[in-house]
């Protein structure tokens, strides 16, 4: 779970759709 929050904060911030498109699973959550 600690590896999905630093990912998350990751999204977060930089906000990247890269990472969105590869893990659309959680990715959406984020946003």
């Amino acid at each position: 779970m600690i590896e999905l929050s630093h990912v998350r904060k990751g999204l977060m911030m930089k906000g990247t759709v890269k990472t969105f498109n590869k893990n659309k699973g959680f990715g959406f959550i984020t946003t």
